[in-house]
């Protein structure tokens, strides 16, 4: 008896512990996540409201950065995730104040002038370093135990559960970019927990989750297993091209050598923004208004006036932009992030192929296709299968799990061991 009142008493502290560190994670996660995209809805107002072409602003907030956060912690370039790593593996969940405040300053800007990419990343990686600074002094006030890498896990689960309006994905999302073949409880349940408190806590803002877009509920027919398998293949054979484009732009910037910081961010923030004004201005920093046109069907909304194309070849154009403006940017060295256009790249992989199979958005089979291309491309990217298919679930509903966790797993094999941040990782150690 004394054994079980032991163990009950250390499962009851590390409850205590696991309740008190979402409770910060949760309130500090969704916060971040609601004030970035707030600032990425004004500043994209502001910006494309004035006489100033956009390609301007976006090439003199990278310049700006470079002089500045950059300058006072290099390493707060560029996507976020794999600083998140290497803090949770190496440094037990310690991250620079420096840097924190610096990658802040740094993320805030670059949404805020529509450079090419997204905010999860960037948020995710603040947030992990706010509730890691958190814990540290409810450690030293003698409420926690040391649990600072777990701190930091659960300010990454937060910031994830609070864009894609995912409780359960989030938190496994945090633990799984780190360990996919090793993931342990005492990881995984403290994280949901944070995720969750994430969500409920963004559920009382004013504000959309940055990616969570809602569909109708479907019924699976057998009819469709060979389109959706193809289109899985097809979703990770992008994910692939979309890695392996990174890959190479990223060698070839090498923005962690310390040399020649602003005419990398010259080249990468310019040539991005210039693709995107050339091609489509509309999606600059409204990756959710776009995905929402397009899940909607209205993909004209967002071809250029005077231009005159069938949407499949704009859709591939639209892949092929968002694949090298994004790229462009993060190899470059912007704070700014890769998730959301792998999600995007997947909602543009399942409408190409609901299309060359005969599907339109007027018919309900469609959602499985753009189910199936976002799982496929965020698993091929990321190597995150089973929070991609959770994540597709949470997003888009449960009766899309099937071709969920289809394409998860087949994006997984594609691209297996090899993702968007490998580069970046080798660059840092």
């Amino acid at each position: 008896m004394r054994q079980v009142s032991k163990e009950n008493k250390k499962s009851l502290i590390f409850l205590f512990q696991w309740l008190v560190i979402a409770i910060t994670a949760g309130i500090s996660g969704s916060l971040v996540v609601a004030f970035l995209f707030r600032m990425l809805e004004l500043g994209r107002a502001f910006v494309l409201g004035s006489s100033v072409p956009f390609p301007l602003w976006t090439t003199g907030g990278a310049l700006i950065c470079g002089l500045t956060f950059y300058r006072l912690s290099p390493t707060a370039s560029g996507d976020g995730i794999p600083s998140y790593i290497k803090g949770v593996l190496e440094n037990r969940g310690e991250y620079s104040f420096r840097e924190t405040a610096a990658k802040s300053g740094a993320t805030l800007l670059a949404l805020m002038t529509l450079t090419g990419g997204g905010m999860l990343g960037p948020s995710g990686r603040i947030s992990a370093g706010i509730n890691s600074r958190f814990a540290q002094i409810l450690t030293r006030a003698g409420v926690l135990g040391e649990q600072r890498r777990i701190a930091a896990i659960c300010g990454m689960a937060a910031a994830v559960g609070a864009i894609f309006h995912a409780p359960v994905g989030g938190g496994i999302f945090a633990v799984e970019v780190l360990q996919r073949t090793n993931m342990r409880y005492h990881d995984l349940f403290p994280s949901i927990l944070s995720s969750s408190v994430a969500v409920y806590i963004y559920n009382f803002l004013p504000y959309q989750s940055p990616l969570d877009f809602p569909i109708p509920e479907g019924f699976f027919q057998n009819a469709l297993m060979p389109f959706i398998l193809a289109t899985a293949l097809g979703a990770a054979f992008l994910g692939k091209f979309y890695t392996f484009l990174f890959e190479k732009l990223s060698k070839g910037f090498n923005k962690n050598n310390g040399r020649r910081v602003l005419l990398k961010l010259f080249i990468g923030s310019s040539s991005a923004s210039v693709f995107m004004y050339i091609l489509s201005p509309h999606i600059a920093g409204n990756f959710r208004g776009a995905a929402e046109s397009i899940i909607a069907g209205r993909i004209e909304d967002l071809i250029p006036a005077g231009w005159s194309l069938p949407p499949g070849v704009f859709i591939i154009l639209l892949i092929l932009l968002v694949s090298l403006s994004s790229s462009l940017a993060i190899a470059s060295g912007i704070s700014v992030g890769l998730t959301s256009p792998s999600v995007f790249i997947g909602i543009l992989a399942g409408v190409l192929f609901a299309s060359l199979f005969g599907f339109s958005s007027t018919d309900s089979e469609y959602f499985y296709f753009l189910v199936s291309g976002v799982s496929g491309v965020l698993s091929s990217t990321i190597n995150v299968p089973v929070s991609a298919a959770v994540i597709a679930v949470e997003s888009f509903g449960a009766s899309y799990g099937f071709c969920a966790g289809i394409s998860s797993v087949v994006g997984f094999q594609v691209n297996r061991h090899h993702t968007l941040y490998d580069s970046l990782t080798e660059d840092t150690d």
